[in-house]
């Protein structure tokens, strides 16, 4: 693609970063808060400020600020408006969803309670006169909708963790699951997910999910019975400096690739991860991504074909110049790419036995060093999206040596993606804890011992 088609595409797209609100007292009781108004506490107001202070230093800059009306999402749009020099428009589409009668009780009263339905349906209305998941899902449709109205640009929405995630199902195209089944992107209080939309291609594409750097990390998900997954895309090769559509050729990590590699295993290795099995796919950028990890951990490094880059057949290691045969304007579903190479659903249905096959294993943590083509086919195939002809649809995104941790949990059939392209190991700035984040930890702290 040329520089002024680049140019085209990013003046026509939407930036949209979706942040939830900072902690507030209706948390810290355990409530299911859904509509009820609760400002933040004093933990809540520091998160915002943190979060403030780093878009502040970093020069973030929005077109507008749009806030549920709710206490905790105002004050927590407030301080990074107050930050960033802009107003705040009120959105009541935003809003939580609606618990009806259980938004003043306690999440264990709710379970415990004998009436408490063990199965519901996403019509289902919460506490009898609540909102349901799908007028929820709906009502997030309308409010993403609305956003799309306005011209492309950069729009900060701060809301709350249903709404929001909603607001992706509705974007990448996940359908609503009954119960608490499904997937669900974590929103610790005050992180957010960046997402990008270009009508042009018909593509959103995710580009982060729960980032927090501006907070003291939380606690792991600590399931016995879970699967826990670092997807990481290999580093940098040969082919990707070069601009290459690499495929199944082979190239070799380049001199910036060996230092992400080993910037990542010496990152994970600092922050004591725990991984019970390494599995990389054949090529050799992403096996020896996986061996720099493999030599911290002392672990071997399986090598698994399922997790092989897409075959583009005869466009291997082509660039959009050289690329034979030409490609066609309209890439159809059941098309083989570059003539030869796999169709757009034999790559979806690799992906998806490649995360069959992951969870025929015994539950544990395992780290995948693959290729970003397969990685997100696999995700698809996770999240229950369906795959779209000529590039279209959702799309993940993952820099080289970039983390996406996901956690499957078998008793409640659900996907929690925790994080997504986090690149915290190639950034030093981002392992420093701000004085804001450390008068978090300090006051969480206290608290706890209160």
């Amino acid at each position: 693609m040329s520089l002024v088609d680049q140019s085209f595409f990013m003046s026509h797209t939407h930036h949209l970063t979706l942040l939830r609100h900072g902690e507030s007292e209706g948390n810290i009781l355990n409530l299911f808060i859904g509509q009820d108004d609760y400002s933040l506490t004093a933990n809540g107001r520091l998160q915002a400020q943190a979060l403030a202070q780093l878009w502040a230093q970093e020069n973030q800059t929005f077109d507008a600020i749009i806030a549920s009306p709710l206490k905790r999402a105002q004050q927590t749009a407030h301080a990074v408006a107050e930050a960033l020099h802009l107003p705040v428009e009120t959105e009541p589409l935003w809003m939580e969803q609606d618990y009806g009668e259980w938004n003043k009780l306690s999440i264990p009263e709710i379970l415990r309670d004998p009436a408490t339905p063990k199965y519901y349906t996403p019509y289902d209305r919460p506490g009898h006169t609540g909102e349901s998941r799908i007028e929820t899902y709906l009502r997030a449709g309308q409010a993403l909708h609305a956003l799309l109205d306005r011209p492309p640009g950069r729009y900060l929405v701060v809301a709350h963790g249903v709404i929001l995630n909603m607001a992706l199902y509705f974007a990448l195209g996940i359908p609503c699951h009954p119960s608490s089944e499904g997937p669900w992107f974590a929103f610790h209080h005050t992180s957010h997910a960046t997402l990008t939309y270009s009508p042009e291609r018909y593509r959103w594409q995710l580009v982060r999910v729960n980032d927090h750097r501006h907070l003291p990390e939380p606690p792991p998900v600590n399931d016995p019975g879970s699967f826990q997954i670092m997807f990481v895309r290999h580093a940098e090769s040969e082919g990707n400096a070069n601009g290459l559509w690499q495929g199944q050729a082979e190239f070799p990590l380049s001199e910036t690739g060996r230092t992400q590699a080993q910037a990542l295993a010496d990152y994970l290795a600092n922050r004591e991860e725990k991984f019970d099995q390494i599995i990389a796919s054949p090529l050799t950028r992403a096996h020896d991504t996986a061996q720099a990890v493999a030599k911290k951990f002392a672990l071997p490094v399986e090598t698994d074909p399922l997790w092989l880059e897409r075959d583009n057949g005869q466009w291997a290691g082509s660039t959009p110049e050289n690329r034979y045969p030409p490609e066609p304007d309209y890439l159809f579903l059941h098309h083989p790419v570059g003539g030869t190479g796999e169709t757009e659903w034999d790559l979806y249905l690799r992906g998806g036995k490649a995360i069959a096959n992951l969870l025929n294993r015994p539950p544990g943590r395992y780290f995948v060093a693959s290729h970003g083509g397969i990685l997100n086919m696999a995700l698809k195939v996770a999240l229950g999206i369906s795959p779209f002809p000529n590039h279209q649809g959702a799309r993940f995104a993952f820099g080289n040596t970039a983390i996406c941790r996901v956690t499957y949990l078998p008793a409640r059939n659900r996907w929690l993606i925790t994080a997504l392209n986090d690149l915290a190991h190639l950034h030093a700035t981002n392992q420093q804890v701000s004085d804001t984040a450390q008068k978090i930890q300090m006051l969480v702290a206290r608290e706890q011992l209160e």
